[in-house]
């Protein structure tokens, strides 16, 4: 008779660490949904905008990039578009040179406006340009990728 009543002893003390152990386990998961969930909550809005639409030959487009919050950034770097056609298409500070690959344009407070420029080259019809941008703010990164207005216009003017 003992051993039966050690045996379901046994039993019950590891239902009760199993379901310690599950709801440990839930209590973990609900804590990473809900840091997971403030962080996107956090996650910059950049709004990017075309300065104006450039006709062929010109071959430089201004773009602005506003923070549209929800925080401050300590930092943004813009990565150049690295469309299918392989052909590079490099970025700079507005007004600054060329970069050789990302531009760093500094802290964005929010509302704030920053701008760089884009050399699309002079083809009458250019590829959609997309690029990735770092955002950090205190500890916090975010890696963003945003679609460039298209620079010739979407009227296809000539």
């Amino acid at each position: 008779g003992s051993a039966l009543i050690a045996v379901r002893a046994v039993r019950a003390a590891s239902r009760s660490a199993d379901a310690a152990s599950r709801s440990a386990d839930a209590a973990s998961r609900s804590a990473d949904a809900a840091e997971s969930s403030d962080r996107r909550a956090r996650t910059p809005q950049l709004a990017i905008l075309l300065s104006d639409h450039v006709l062929a030959p010109n071959d430089k487009v201004i773009y602005r990039v506003r923070n549209d919050g929800p925080q401050d950034l300590d930092g943004v770097v813009v990565h150049p578009p690295r469309p299918p056609d392989r052909i590079t298409y490099p970025i700079a500070i507005t007004g600054a040179g060329w970069a050789d690959d990302e531009i760093g344009l500094g802290p964005l407070a929010m509302t704030q406006e920053t701008r760089f420029t884009l050399c699309c080259g002079t083809a009458r019809d250019v590829p959609e340009f997309r690029v990735v941008i770092e955002c950090r703010a205190g500890t916090d990164e975010w890696l963003l990728t945003q679609l460039l207005p298209p620079p010739r216009g979407s009227q296809g003017e000539s």
